[in-house]
């Protein structure tokens, strides 16, 4: 018997970075209709349900892009690594913020932003500032499939 070649594995490089491609590009659609204040496609105006639907596709990505990749190729204290669970531990923080009513830090990266970005509900720049974590978190996760050995 012979084992299915890796090539036909969601976590293989090019399959696992496709679908992860994907899935952030439904991120970005959402994020972008937090920042433009516009209705969520699907969704419509409930911006509590686009930030879990939005925290629930970033963890997705990272299961479909293959999680423990980095740290099985790279080791565990390989920088990609550790930068790469410090995001993954802080794309919590705006979830957590929300859901306990901790909005002043929201707020104030609303204000610090400035413009349009001041007239939003605190879960909308959630989305923002989640949306911006999962953009790093790929940058990283997508860097780690050109240097890997």
């Amino acid at each position: 018997m012979h084992a299915q070649p890796a090539a036909a594995t969601l976590n293989y490089a090019p399959i696992g970075t496709a679908a992860a491609t994907a899935i952030g590009v439904a991120i970005a659609i959402l994020v972008w209709a937090a920042v433009s204040n516009s209705a969520f496609p699907v969704i419509g105006s409930h911006d509590r349900a686009a930030l879990w639907v939005v925290f629930g596709l970033g963890v997705t990505m990272c299961a479909v892009a293959g999680i423990g990749q980095t740290s099985t190729s790279l080791g565990w204290l390989h920088p990609i690594t550790l930068i790469g669970i410090a995001l993954g531990v802080l794309a919590v923080v705006p979830l957590l913020l929300v859901l306990f009513g901790w909005t002043a830090p929201l707020t104030s990266a609303g204000h610090l932003f400035g413009g349009s970005f001041a007239t939003l509900s605190v879960e909308r720049i959630a989305i923002a500032g989640l949306g911006l974590l999962i953009l790093v978190k790929w940058v990283l996760g997508f860097s780690h499939y050109v240097i890997r050995p």
